[in-house]
């Protein structure tokens, strides 16, 4: 007996008809959001490259999410955590490169590379459920934000200018 898949979701017609709810909204997505620290990876703390921190923080702004921060089903799971029922995924791209190696006509072997295009589903920690009334997920958040802090936005009181008298002549 053969076995039907389900139809796959169309990923870009999703974040087409989430960027034309904000947009009717009032909310215009390219403008830098509220939050100061770009969406990321709350187990491994990486931020998200490419075109991942633009769909996520579509995202973010669709749902009214507080934090920028994602984990997928599987690392929430490694940590005892749960997906809230009824929570809805926010899809992000994988894009690189592998190779296998085959065999060319004169039956050598041969290495083949090729692209890769993989959508992954995340879950803002808004949709997670970590068993603790939040305290978990809270402390993770504030690693993240204390140490989000740039050395660049530090003053340094070396460069602030001196207060010096000039004698009147």
């Amino acid at each position: 007996m053969s076995r039907t898949r389900p139809q796959a979701q169309d990923k870009y017609q999703l974040i087409t008809d989430k960027l034309l709810t904000l947009m009717e909204r009032g909310t215009l997505p390219w403008q830098k959001p509220w939050f100061g620290n770009p969406p990321r990876n709350l187990i491994g703390g990486n931020p998200y490259q490419g075109s991942n921190p633009l769909l996520l923080t579509v995202q973010i702004l669709a749902d009214q999410h507080q934090d920028p921060y994602f984990i997928g089903y599987h690392q929430a799971k490694d940590q005892g955590w749960q997906v809230r029922k009824g929570s809805k995924a926010s899809w992000i791209l994988f894009a690189g490169t592998a190779s296998k190696e085959v065999e060319n006509d004169q039956g050598e072997k041969q290495e083949s590379r090729y692209r890769i295009h993989k959508w992954h589903a995340v879950y803002n920690i808004a949709c997670i459920d970590d068993g603790d009334g939040g305290r978990q997920l809270q402390q993770w958040t504030e690693r993240y934000q204390l140490n989000s802090v740039q050395p660049s936005s530090v003053i340094s009181l070396n460069s602030l200018p001196r207060q010096r008298i000039t004698p009147a002549t």
